[in-house]
């Protein structure tokens, strides 16, 4: 997942490639709130709890 763009709204996240211009994918629902560059990871913190994605790949 390194190296991809993200882009969050209303509806949710969209995962794309920047070099190709085309979009991978979306995780509906999904509205990041931190990026957590140290865990490679993207954070949304609402009143359900906390979710996780991971962006980077295991070193």
């Amino acid at each position: 997942m390194d190296g991809l763009l993200y882009s969050s709204s209303e509806s949710g996240l969209e995962i794309w490639n920047p070099t190709t211009g085309t979009r991978l994918g979306a995780l509906a629902g999904f509205r990041p709130t931190h990026h957590d560059l140290t865990r490679g990871e993207l954070l949304e913190l609402s009143a359900a709890g906390l979710r996780r994605l991971r962006t980077a790949a295991e070193a």
